[in-house]
């Protein structure tokens, strides 16, 4: 699909495991998208699912598939890494959706888009009951935390060779890769396009603690001020806090109280 030399190749990468329904709705999204210079490659972690049999009904829509173990979701990002030709990646793992059919041509119709190294924009996390919405923050923001999603983020392929996901890293190693690439100069373009969406309760969120555990260790390597190492720690304890009220409280009354805390926004 490369019709158009003047726009980079883009890489959309999925990466997937035992997720098969998900898988078949992110494939369909990723096809539907009207951007000419387009490859997309399925990382699948060796599902005992309907997973292959999705990515075999669909193969004419994908580049290129593998199905194999794997050791955990960074280690398969990174085998996507290798296959890809692009010189634009963007990871959409299975459930998760671009928010409309021409964003990527939006996103790289931007002059600003094609000269940065890494250009993102908003996304929506979707819960049971209501979206939030949620605006990317500029890269000056780095040092709290991640500043937009990874589904709405387009890196620049070489980066991404040259510093693959660190594995130590279980939760946080594309924010570890994210923060790195501005401490280390590369340039970040904000296109404030809606991009993405994808389901509450993924990788990061499941982990939130130790996700945010994560991100402080990797911060605090580098920026040792005082004012860094306070919002780090009460990040983590309101979260703590968050987290045992969730417990003693019912399912639906949380997720209420969640949907009046959007609200209010």
């Amino acid at each position: 699909m490369h019709q158009h030399p003047d726009l980079p190749l883009v890489s959309i990468i999925t990466v997937t495991y035992n997720d098969a329904e998900n898988l078949r709705k992110t494939i369909t999204n990723i096809a539907q998208q009207d951007y000419p210079n387009l490859e997309y490659i399925v990382i699948d972690g060796g599902s005992k699912d309907e997973s292959i049999q999705i990515i075999k009904e669909h193969e004419a829509k994908i580049t290129k598939w593998i199905s194999e173990a794997d050791k955990g979701i960074f280690d398969a990002m990174n085998k996507g890494i290798t296959l890809a030709n692009g010189e634009f990646i963007n990871f959409m793992n299975a459930g998760d959706w671009f928010l409309s059919k021409n964003i990527i041509a939006e996103v790289f119709k931007k002059e600003e888009s094609l000269e940065a190294d890494l250009v993102y924009g908003n996304h929506e996390v979707h819960y049971p009951n209501f979206v939030k919405k949620k605006k990317a923050l500029k890269p000056e923001e780095l040092w709290k935390h991640m500043i937009f999603s990874h589904q709405s983020l387009f890196t620049r392929k070489e980066l991404l060779s040259e510093r693959p996901f660190n594995l130590k890293f279980k939760f946080a190693a594309d924010f570890h890769f994210i923060y790195n690439s501005y401490r280390l100069g590369y340039s970040f373009y904000n296109t404030d396009l809606n991009i993405a969406g994808y389901l509450a309760g993924g990788h990061s969120e499941t982990g939130v603690i130790s996700a945010y555990k994560e991100n402080r260790k990797i911060v605090l390597k580098y920026d040792k001020r005082f004012k860094v190492s306070w919002f780090h720690q009460k990040l983590i304890v309101t979260q703590t806090g968050l987290e045992l009220f969730k417990k003693l409280v019912p399912e639906k009354l949380y997720m209420k109280l969640m949907q009046l805390k959007n609200a209010s926004k």
